[in-house]
């Protein structure tokens, strides 16, 4: 096997681990996972590898579980995204129920 396919299969077999478990993956998982893709991307760069057409296959299957990734990257967004929402709301009506006032302080009322 050459060093491409090695790269290629290690990238082949992470990103089908992730398919395989995308329904109960967090977004810590696919962090690391975007990060170790990354990674063998840049060392095969970095190795100048040249693909051959066996490699050039299995990239383009890989090419295709791309726009499920994208989706469950985009689900995970859109739900961070709705929590810190949430707990913004929270914080404004906490701030609004909980006054700071001096416990000796005097409020008027004054009616016109």
């Amino acid at each position: 096997m050459t060093i491409s396919g090695e790269y290629i299969d290690c990238l082949y077999d992470l990103t089908l681990q992730v398919i395989h478990r995308l329904d109960v993956i967090n977004y810590e998982e696919m962090a690391s996972f975007v990060d170790q893709r990354e990674s063998l991307v840049n060392n095969m760069k970095a190795d100048g590898i040249q693909l051959n057409e066996s490699d050039k296959a299995k990239v383009e299957q890989l090419l295709e579980y791309d726009q499920i990734l994208i989706n469950k990257m985009s689900l995970l967004k859109n739900e961070a995204a709705s929590w810190l929402n949430k707990q913004g709301t929270i914080r404004v009506q906490k701030n609004a129920y909980s006054s700071n006032y001096a416990p000796d302080s005097l409020f008027f009322d004054m009616k016109n």
